[in-house]
Formats: structure tokens, C-alpha cells, sequence
């Protein structure tokens, strides 16, 4: 015997909260990336979707900033970052002071 609460939540008269299927549709590589991903960190595929659900419900929405990708936008920061780091290095960086930024950058540093 189960009884009903808001939301379609469905709890069996011991207390445990019954689980219900959920089919969604992904593009092959997506998937198979996912799987790997999740294999590779030791959940399901189901598990990851659960986590996501759980997040989302709690935040009220995407439980991440969504934003389109732009590769307008995306060149215009590498063109530039490059700017800044012609200004800041005229010549090429040595290994040496290239090294010594990610140190800075590694630290909080950031310049």
C-alpha cells in the first residue's frame, strides 16, 4: 500500500520513498562520453541523472550558469589575452617566467 503526496512522490506505508522510470534521449557520443565519465568516478549513468535532479530541485533550477557558447566571444578573449601578455612580455617569455606566472596564478597571484 502506497500513499500519494504533491508532486507525484509515491511513499510505501513502511516509509521508503518508490522509485519511478524516467527514459530521456542523448546523442550517441554524449552518452558514451557519460558513461565513461561516470564509470571513470564510480556511478551510474542513472546515479549522475539522480544527483543532477536532486540539485536541480534544490536550487530551483539549473544548479550551473547555462549560457550559449559563443565563438565570437571566445576569440575575443584569446585575442585579448594575448594583447596583455604582448604588452607585458614584448618578447617571448622564457620557460623560466613563464613558469613563475603559473606559480602566481597557482598562489592567488593573479596579475
Amino acid at each position: 500500500m502506497s500513499k500519494k503526496f504533491n508532486n507525484d512522490i509515491m511513499i510505501n506505508t513502511i516509509g521508503v520513498i518508490m522509485q519511478s522510470t524516467f527514459s530521456i534521449r542523448l546523442d550517441e557520443e554524449t552518452k558514451k562520453t557519460m558513461d565513461a565519465l561516470c564509470e571513470s568516478i564510480g556511478v551510474s549513468m542513472s546515479a549522475a541523472f539522480n544527483i543532477f535532479a536532486k540539485a536541480f530541485v534544490r536550487e530551483g533550477g539549473f544548479p550551473f550558469d547555462v549560457r550559449g557558447y559563443s565563438p565570437t566571444n571566445s576569440l575575443d578573449s584569446f585575442w585579448a589575452a594575448r594583447r596583455v601578455l604582448r604588452e607585458k612580455y614584448p618578447e617571448e617569455p622564457s620557460i623560466e617566467e613563464i613558469n613563475e606566472e603559473i606559480r602566481k596564478v597557482r598562489k592567488g597571484n593573479i596579475v
